[in-house]
């Protein structure tokens, strides 16, 4: 599944990340506790104990101090709760893989439908949403922030899908918030000589700053689109080779999120007059091809769609320039 599988849910995040439970070793067992606490976990969290006992039985090799462990096909569902040391951890059925992730991160997942419950009697079974495979994979492995961070997006209205595109492509949750907020800004409107709104928007994946963020920054629909243009930020792209996983690292000659949404919104600013009915190459809108100021960029296209006496700002990217790689039809060109 390439770079689906987490190789290991370690007990310190890496650095970037906020630590989530304290360092330590071990692995799935069974515990003797207290009977008001045992009935307390079963009871808020819904599941058996005897679930994680008979996981504990079909794991063969935790892999260090990861809690993950491969599946005989056909062998068991995954079971959903286990104590490890004083942390409740819940257990997720992940391709023929089980992954455990801590207990409290399981309601934002449930939440968000990453994951799924499926009734089986007196037991339930918990399984990863493949749909956003890559999305449980950076929650499991960065804990609280990347859960914070996907909550955060959902809320400003960056669909999951959109997510777990640029997740897959090489992103993490926390590092896709944290561009759109610096770079996706609120923009005051232009006027224009001849009376024309120009609004550069927030907007989604489909349209907007955010749209050219993920399209153009992360790879958003690099594998069903013809031909997808990169801005060179030092991003590494993971793209797949007949079912092969490769990365692809681009230049950095854009220093920041800022730098390019100056660059944006300077373009809009300048070329203002050119929005006008008579300069649409369908009616509705107006494509410009301009020079850019960022290094390793020659040229930038800025796309407006007009509706009544309003240009918005619909998408953008780097069209030409020594550090410009495109992705088309599954190779990489550089587009000089």
């Amino acid at each position: 599944m390439g770079e689906a599988n987490p190789q290991s849910v370690p007990r310190f995040f890496p650095t970037g990340y906020t630590a989530t439970y304290p360092v330590q070793k071990g692995e799935i067992r069974p515990q003797f506790i207290q009977i008001p606490i045992l009935i307390g976990a079963i009871i808020s969290v819904g599941f058996a104990l005897w679930d994680a006992y008979d996981a504990y039985n079909v794991c063969s090799d935790y892999g260090g101090d990861s809690i993950k462990c491969t599946v005989a096909a056909g062998s068991v569902f995954v079971f959903s709760l286990a104590i490890e040391g004083d942390e409740i951890v819940s257990i997720f059925r992940h391709g023929d893989e089980l992954v455990e992730v801590p207990g409290r991160l399981y309601s934002t997942l449930k939440r968000l439908d990453i994951v799924e419950e499926i009734d089986q009697g007196l037991q339930k079974a918990r399984f990863v949403n493949e749909r956003f495979a890559h999305i449980f994979d950076d929650i499991a492995k960065h804990g609280d922030d990347a859960a914070k961070a996907l909550d955060d997006l959902v809320r400003a209205g960056v669909s999951k899908e959109a997510v777990e595109e640029a997740v897959k492509h090489g992103a993490t949750i926390k590092g896709v918030k944290e561009g759109i907020e610096r770079f996706a800004k609120s923009t005051s409107s232009i006027k224009n000589s001849h009376g024309y709104t120009i609004v550069i928007e927030r907007g989604n994946e489909r349209y907007g700053l955010i749209h050219g963020w993920l399209r153009h920054v992360h790879g958003y629909e690099m594998d069903y689109k013809r031909e997808t243009s990169f801005f060179p930020m030092g991003q590494e792209i993971v793209y797949y080779v007949n079912g092969q996983r490769k990365v692809m690292k681009l230049p950095k000659t854009i220093q920041s999120p800022e730098e390019l949404y100056n660059e944006i919104v300077r373009l809009t600013r300048q070329y203002k007059d050119l929005l006008r009915p008579n300069m649409e190459s369908r009616p509705g809108t107006i494509i410009l091809t301009k020079p850019s100021n960022l290094p390793g960029i020659t040229e930038i296209t800025v796309v407006f769609k007009r509706r009544g006496s309003t240009y918005k700002l619909i998408t953008f990217w780097p069209d030409s320039g020594s550090a410009v790689w495109v992705y088309k039809n599954g190779k990489w060109i550089r587009r000089p």
